[in-house]
């Protein structure tokens, strides 16, 4: 965390609700390979179970889009496993406007 929090190119935001941590999102600014200019990855979102439904993850992608419009980022993009348990977070993706546009292979070294 000292690293990611100490380089500008990362942001982590904290979503509070009733004096509790109800979330964090972790940003992170990159080139894009497909399009000229940065992009920001979602590279981290979470919401407390006992916090889903109540605005925190909502607030947390707001606050990210306004980072990254700070930053001059063209696109923001995120990527989700596809597993059955993750369909409700892609509907709460879909639901803040991203688009899904591809598959993410991984192999782990």
């Amino acid at each position: 965390m000292e690293a990611i929090s100490s380089h500008p190119d990362y942001a982590t935001l904290v979503a509070e609700c009733e004096g509790q941590v109800a979330g964090m999102i972790g940003l992170r600014l990159a080139f894009g390979y497909e399009h000229d200019g940065h992009v920001v990855q979602i590279t981290a979102l979470v919401v407390k179970a006992s916090f889903r439904g109540r605005g925190a993850g909502k607030e947390l992608i707001r606050h990210a889009e306004n980072w990254a419009r700070e930053k001059r980022a063209a696109a923001i993009v995120l990527t989700s496993g596809n597993r059955p348990e993750r369909e409700a977070a892609h509907r709460f993706y879909r639901h803040m406007g991203f688009s899904v546009t591809g598959l993410r292979f991984w192999k782990k070294l």
